[in-house]
């Protein structure tokens, strides 16, 4: 009987270190991984995302620590620049990101007059918000999530994109007579963007 007890016990010891361990090993920060897809392929600049693109990441709870910290993308994923963002506690962590990376962050001057227009990437605006993560699931998806009941937390694109498309109608021939200019009034073609809140 004290024999069964005793193997009892030292069974119980066991299983209790090992909880124990397990304890230790839960407390270690885990490095947050960020996924990102753009919503309904609206990029003023292309449709997917460009190796060397650069998005700001905010851990909105923890912004002291993890504000406006820089992912790049390279061979399809984005990896801290220089900063990594560790999720250090047990509690869900809610991120938001933006579209080009500025190490200002705030509030941006925009500007879509021609020579801006060179530079589409530049001028680009993207955000994304309510993406969350935790220990036990530290990829963070800035995706669309709706097919499964979710929330859409992908990029949206923040300025409008216009597309003139001319088409030769009855009598004209773009053969011989072609549009040399055209005149759009009404048109913002400067403002903010809010690296915060979009």
């Amino acid at each position: 009987m004290k024999t069964r007890f005793f193997a009892l016990a030292t069974l119980v010891l066991a299983l209790a270190a090992c909880n124990n361990d397990n304890e230790n090993l839960n407390g270690d920060p885990v490095a947050a991984q960020f996924t990102a897809d753009i919503a309904l392929a609206t990029r003023a600049s292309g449709t997917t995302w460009d190796n060397g693109d650069r998005i700001g990441i905010t851990d909105i709870g923890n912004d002291t620590q993890y504000g406006n910290v820089p992912f790049i993308l390279k061979n399809g994923k984005f990896e801290a620049e220089k900063k990594v963002i560790y999720i250090e506690d047990t509690k869900t962590h809610t991120f938001r990101a933006y579209y080009p990376y500025n190490a200002a962050g705030g509030i941006l001057a925009a500007t879509t007059d021609a020579t801006a227009q060179q530079n589409q990437s530049a001028i680009d605006f993207l955000f994304a918000t309510g993406a969350t993560g935790d220990k036990k699931n530290p990829v963070v998806s800035f995706t669309d999530k709706t097919g499964k009941g979710g929330e859409d937390n992908s990029f949206h694109h923040r300025m409008s994109r216009i597309t003139l498309t001319f088409e030769a109608g009855d009598g004209v021939d773009f053969s011989v007579v072609k549009p040399e200019r055209y005149t759009l009034d009404g048109l913002l073609l400067t403002g903010t963007f809010n690296t915060a809140d979009g």
